[in-house]
């Protein structure tokens, strides 16, 4: 699971696979959601950044409490909307 420490400014990278060999590249659309422990959102449907098939989530975890969040990516691949997640993880005071 991947952490990050309280007050940090990190990417979390999300790598995505397509099964179906149809998309090569995400679209440059793409958002995400965070939600914290209480279920209360950090993110809501934030501007991502990709390159090729990785989505690039930036957070500032600035006054987070300890935790566990998850991360949710969304992007739409015609005529879908795929949303992936929860992908957990940690915050911690380092």
């Amino acid at each position: 699971m991947e952490r990050l420490t309280v007050g940090t400014v990190e990417y979390m990278r999300v790598h995505v696979e397509d099964r179906s060999q149809q998309i090569s590249e995400l679209p440059a659309s793409l958002t995400y959601d965070v939600k914290a422990p209480d279920d209360t959102f950090k993110y809501n449907a934030q501007a991502g950044n990709r390159i090729g098939m990785t989505a690039y989530c930036l957070l500032d975890t600035t006054g987070w409490a300890v935790g566990q969040y998850r991360l949710y990516v969304r992007f739409p691949v015609s005529p879908e909307l795929p949303l992936l997640g929860p992908l957990p993880f940690l915050v911690d005071d380092g």
